[in-house]
């Protein structure tokens, strides 16, 4: 395993926030605990909403008005997330809230506005999640600039931009003072990812800098990352998982490592949680986060030691009956089981079926035109079918994309060697059978239909290696 691609980072997801507070069960009806959300959505083609509030996900039907409207209980102050498409909604809120959110999907960030009850606080969250949209952090001018002095100028300027709205925000609200001392955290949390995300991938290279390493030390240490009310923010979790790569990153160059074995570095890995992370709470959660993120990635398997040691000191009964849910579900995916039939049509509309491949081992892309890995990782994977042409493998690529168009645009009438097929979504039996969640994800089936890997290595690792010593 290449250790400068084991940063689990998301920037897509640093706008958005979990949920705090305890979670009231909606049979116990007290109304002093109740919040209600009013959205007004403009432009929106789906029938649905999804709302996040205390681990607990809720799909919200539009109503008959054309309007949707979100409820749950609340035990106190709480951070929640509503998704609208692709787009997320972070929305700060107390118990017997009531708001309305008018949003424009077409021009979303300069739509969403906020009325009723601490509109003020989510009218300045929406500021600066537009703030970071308009930065365009995922970007050559940001956290991918080829040299420090562009990245710098480009977070400089985020930066005090994020200050200033924070202190005119302080000027004219202040007696929010609560919510400002959780915001500043927050943005320290946003700045130490977007510097990680920056830097990590530099560790291994020339590029190398002790001077900045310093900074990123001293902005790390700004944070208080042992404070259980952090828990309540997503980002922390995110902040979590750009933080530990990070750090054993800099262990392992010290050591003159360079490639570690995949045991190893998730031993490691989840060890560092305990040394980063003292506070039981914290060292409870980022651990947990961390096996979901770990089983997202690469398979339940993968940290099934790690699962025996959060047993042993976890009282968390939600997340135990989760994860011992999970795991049970993820048996069914171990080699050697039977994999699930599935049929996609072509762009032509031609039907493809996995018993189409009756006899023949499988190698399956599931992916997206708008996934930048998967646009990465298709370059390898033509190269791997035009090797393997002629033999007795099948080389199946399954589109998610949601536009069909997107889709066809972009594959083009390139053959390659490889069945391109269009799933229109992530809702269908082979992404709910091998769980799918995020991508490209590769699979390998046997000729007889039998799973030999759920999570197989991707086209530019040592797929190649592995097919080689198939019976081809």
């Amino acid at each position: 395993m290449k250790i400068k691609n084991l940063i689990l980072v998301s920037i897509l997801i640093l706008i958005s926030a979990w949920s705090c507070g305890d979670k009231k069960s909606k049979t116990e009806k007290q109304d002093e605990h109740l919040i209600e959300i009013a959205l007004n959505i403009a432009n929106y083609s789906k029938d649905y909403i999804v709302a996040t509030c205390n681990e607990q996900v809720d799909t919200v039907k539009v109503g008959e008005d054309g309007k949707y409207l979100y409820s749950t209980f609340l035990g106190q102050d709480s951070y929640l997330e509503i998704k609208i498409g692709r787009k997320r909604v972070l929305i700060y809120t107390k118990p017997q809230a009531e708001m309305q959110i008018k949003v424009d999907v077409q021009d979303f960030h300069n739509s969403l506005k906020f009325s009723g009850d601490y509109a003020e606080i989510n009218n300045y969250l929406a500021k600066q999640s537009k703030l970071l949209f308009d930065a365009k952090p995922a970007s050559e001018n940001f956290i991918y600039a080829g040299d420090y002095s562009t990245f710098s100028n480009s977070f400089k300027k985020y930066d005090d931009e994020s200050k200033n709205n924070l202190n005119k925000f302080v000027e004219a609200n202040p007696n929010f003072e609560d919510f400002v001392i959780l915001e500043k955290e927050r943005q320290k949390l946003i700045n130490t990812i977007l510097y990680l995300s920056y830097y990590s991938p530099l560790v291994y290279t020339e590029q190398s800098d002790e001077a900045l390493e310093n900074e990123i030390n001293s902005l790390i240490n700004s944070t208080d990352k042992n404070n259980p009310k952090l828990l309540c923010l997503r980002i922390f979790y995110e902040y979590a998982e750009t933080l530990i790569p990070y750090k054993l990153n800099l262990k392992y160059r010290e050591a003159g490592i360079e490639n570690i074995d995949d045991a190893e570095y998730i031993n490691d890995y989840f060890d560092l949680i305990g040394e980063l992370f003292s506070e039981s709470e914290v060292y409870e959660a980022v651990f947990y986060s961390g096996l979901k993120s770990f089983i997202m990635y690469y398979g339940a398997e993968s940290v099934s030691e790690q699962f025996s040691k959060y047993e042993d000191f976890s009282v968390n009964r939600e997340h135990l009956s989760e994860l011992n849910k999970i795991f049970a579900d993820y048996d069914k995916l171990k080699p050697g089981k039977p994999s699930i039939d599935w049929e996609f049509p072509d762009k032509d509309g031609k039907i493809y079926s996995s018993k189409d491949f009756a006899g023949k081992y499988i190698y399956i892309d599931v992916w997206a035109s708008w996934c930048g890995p998967c646009v990465r990782e298709s370059k390898f994977y033509k190269e791997i079918a035009t090797k393997f042409k002629g033999k007795n493998i099948a080389f199946v690529s399954i589109s998610v994309d949601e536009n069909k168009d997107e889709w066809t645009n972009f594959i083009g009438n390139e053959n390659n060697n490889i069945v391109n097929l269009w799933a229109g979504g992530w809702n269908n039996d082979l992404c709910n059978f091998f769980k799918i969640n995020s991508i490209p994800r590769f699979i390998l089936i046997d000729k007889n239909g039998l799973i030999i890997n759920a999570n197989a290595s991707n086209p530019s690792g040592d797929i190649e290696e592995v097919l080689n010593n198939l019976d081809l």
